[in-house]
């Protein structure tokens, strides 16, 4: 996210935080929709919203999908237990 911003600011424009997590939050897959949803709700509400938080949720989000995605793996029997 700061590396999209440090591009922009190399053409010799700026970006504020709010248009930053606008943009990210429109390049975001469907599978994402109900953080999408908030953060959008949050913007329309003009709350304060932090890249670090969305960065923050954005993570937790996919370590919860990566963790659903592996026991249904293990639960098919496709991964051994390794304890």
């Amino acid at each position: 996210m700061e590396c999209l911003r440090q591009r922009i600011a190399e053409c010799g424009k700026t970006i504020e935080d709010n248009e930053l997590i606008m943009h990210i939050l429109y390049q975001l897959p469907s599978e994402y929709d109900n953080i999408n949803d908030q953060y959008l709700k949050d913007l329309d509400d003009e709350k304060a919203i932090y890249l670090e938080d969305l960065r923050a949720d954005l993570r937790a989000d996919l370590r919860e999908d990566l963790r659903r995605k592996y026991n249904r793996l293990m639960d098919l029997g496709h991964i051994e237990n390794s304890d």
